[in-house]
């Protein structure tokens, strides 16, 4: 597979979210990352946080906030 340079940045983002809403997915026990384990990935991760701050994730829903 030949991946042009300027890519790159953008697979390895790819990688890294669905890794993190893997582990979501796996934390609620379930076997499949629906758009809620993607909004979970993103917005407990600092670095995707701020990356990803102003995206909305259809039927993500919001974080559990509790004071």
């Amino acid at each position: 597979m030949v991946v042009s340079f300027p890519l790159l940045p953008f697979e390895y983002l790819t990688a890294e979210v669905l890794k993190l809403a893997g582990n979501a997915a796996k934390d609620n026990k379930k076997n499949h990352i629906v758009p809620r384990h993607i909004q979970l990935a993103m917005r407990n991760d600092d670095e995707l946080s701020k990356l990803l701050g102003t995206v909305t994730i259809a039927n993500g829903g919001v974080l559990p906030n509790i004071h």
